[in-house]
């Protein structure tokens, strides 16, 4: 497989836009939608959510395909149930991973 196109920008916070340049990056590029999805779901999936939504992004998360572990008093479960509600509010659309493919290969 060719990767030679593919951009890594590695983050240290828990925003992917925070410290790096993957919000130039994807201006510079014309980029207005992305998908989020990861780990860990109350922090980097979260922020980077957020953080896109407020330079006027639009997001999708894929609701299956971020993830997170209990804390000890709330299970991994209703974390990611509670992320996923958060972020649908906050205007993000929240949907499985296929769904969101499908939505985006119907567009023209």
């Amino acid at each position: 497989m060719n990767c030679s196109h593919v951009l890594v920008i590695e983050k240290r916070a828990s925003s992917a836009f925070e410290g790096t340049t993957l919000g130039q990056t994807l201006n510079d590029e014309r980029i207005r939608t992305i998908i989020v999805c990861g780990l860990q779901s109350e922090h980097c999936v979260l922020n980077t959510a957020l953080d896109a939504m407020r330079r006027g992004m639009k997001v999708y998360v894929a609701s299956d395909a971020h993830s997170t572990w209990p804390d000890g008093e709330t299970s991994a479960t209703e974390t990611l149930e509670q992320i996923n509600k958060e972020l649908a509010e906050s205007g993000a659309l929240v949907a499985p991973t296929q769904a969101i493919v499908s939505m985006l290969q119907s567009r023209p």
